[in-house]
């Protein structure tokens, strides 16, 4: 028999469905000074441990070179009604505390959130993550991807 947490676990995991799959495509990178770069983004995104987590590895390159790796893993906190999204480089890892909109858009804040990602899918199948830094009253985008499926 499955205890009540592990149906809460189960049903909010489901829930992320649309994260999964391998993605590939450009990326914008927003400075402070209003310059933009362009890079290549790749997404494989999996459940693991039955279901329980969502895995993510991503690789950013830009001209041939990796600029950024990056391994996450999501799972669900039935006690506090919020998933943990927490990836993990080679600097170490810095979690994040998401909610899931109504509207598909699963959105990530850092601990004193001054910074949030934002994924989800576009009505055209797209998958769609930005990342936003906060200043003042204002959130001020950093870096958008938009990525299609692939085999």
């Amino acid at each position: 028999m499955i205890a009540a947490s592990e149906e809460t676990v189960e049903t909010a995991m489901e829930k992320l469905n649309f994260l999964v799959g391998n993605w590939a495509g450009e990326g914008l990178s927003y400075s402070a000074d209003g310059s933009v770069s362009k890079y290549h983004d790749e997404e494989f995104i999996r459940y693991d441990l039955d279901r329980q987590i969502l895995l993510i590895n991503a690789r950013g390159s830009q001209d041939g070179k990796t600029t950024y790796q990056l391994h996450t893993v999501i799972y669900f906190d039935s006690k506090t009604g919020h998933y943990i999204y927490s990836p993990y480089s080679a600097n170490g890892t810095r979690p994040f505390t998401c909610t899931l909109t109504n509207e598909d858009q699963f959105i990530c804040y850092t601990k004193n959130r001054d910074f949030r990602l934002t994924f989800q899918r576009l009505d055209s199948g797209i998958w769609n993550e930005f990342g936003e830094r906060k200043n003042g009253d204002t959130w001020r985008k950093t870096f958008e991807t938009k990525l299609s499926a692939v085999s």
